[in-house]
């Protein structure tokens, strides 16, 4: 058990292992039944490689408080968590509220400074790559369940307007890794919203694919599902045996590719592959890159 109190609902937990060995983990705490709009972070802390656990300290206190995507250790090593504001009490009624900013801090997180990202407003759970020599690309979930979105810094703080993608996103978790070679490969759901409008909405978490760029997110060239979803239609994109979402993705030491991700709401399920298994593609979602 690493943090529980009665009356209280925890979500996406983040960990960080600083350069002392100890380990922290990030987590929102919001009012259960209540929605997001009261949540706020906490942070707790372990000096024994998880065996146990500090009592919970409030880390951000502003309504709506929510994280999702890893600290990044910056150039000059500050820290930058990438953060949003969940204004609204779910993910698509008032969603267009939600907006992203990045906490910085050069203190090993004594203190934090914060940065908004301008016009943001329903882009959430930023993911930042570090990309060495060019600053900084943060990829975006959108509340519209139109296109992953992206934006570009210098320093981690000033970041360009957030621009769509060739990317679909259905209002759910997106995940990059940029691997040893420097390319990036992108976890996410390949799929999008139904309807055309640029309104809060929500579209099927199927399938689940992997994206490959060799230029740092300009161009995908590359996708493969990795979960293919229901066979039947119409989709039903309320049922939790449909869903496969909340990717995370890391390449490990030997240079193969993890993800782990939610399977059908039951179980977490992670699968191991080559880049070369990616370059093969095979997809049947809604981004299919073009013939080369």
């Amino acid at each position: 058990m690493v943090d529980s109190e009665s009356g209280k609902s925890y979500q996406n937990p983040v960990p960080f292992e600083v350069a002392d060995g100890s380990i922290w983990l990030l987590h929102t705490s919001q009012t259960a039944g209540k929605g997001q709009a009261d949540a706020q972070v906490l942070r707790v802390t372990s000096n024994d490689g998880g065996q146990h656990w500090s009592k919970p300290k409030v880390l951000f206190t502003e309504p709506g408080s929510y994280i999702r995507q890893p600290i990044v250790v910056g150039d000059h090593g500050e820290l930058l968590l990438p953060f949003y504001y969940s204004t609204s009490s779910g993910i698509t009624a008032g969603a267009d509220t939600n907006y992203s900013s990045v906490k910085i801090s050069n203190d090993m997180g004594s203190s934090w400074t914060e940065c908004k990202v301008p016009q943001s407003e329903g882009l959430v759970q930023m993911d930042i790559i570090q990309v060495p020599g060019a600053g900084y690309l943060a990829l975006f979930r959108s509340r519209y369940a139109d296109h992953i979105y992206r934006s570009d810094s210098s320093d981690g703080c000033h970041w360009a307007v957030p621009r769509p993608t060739a990317l679909p996103n259905n209002n759910a978790s997106i995940q990059a890794v940029r691997l040893t070679n420097g390319d990036l490969v992108l976890a996410f759901d390949n799929a999008a919203g139904v309807s055309k409008q640029r309104i809060p909405q929500t579209g099927p978490r199927f399938p689940l694919s992997v994206a490959l760029s060799k230029d740092v997110g300009k161009h995908w060239v590359a996708v493969r599902d990795l979960e293919v979803g229901p066979e039947a239609k119409p989709l039903k994109t309320n049922n939790s045996l449909d869903e496969y979402s909340y990717p995370s993705i890391r390449q490990l030491p030997n240079g193969r590719i993890l993800v782990a991700y939610t399977y059908r709401r039951q179980a977490i399920k992670s699968a191991v592959f080559d880049e070369t298994w990616i370059e093969q593609g095979d997809t049947r979602g809604a981004y299919r890159p073009p013939k080369q």
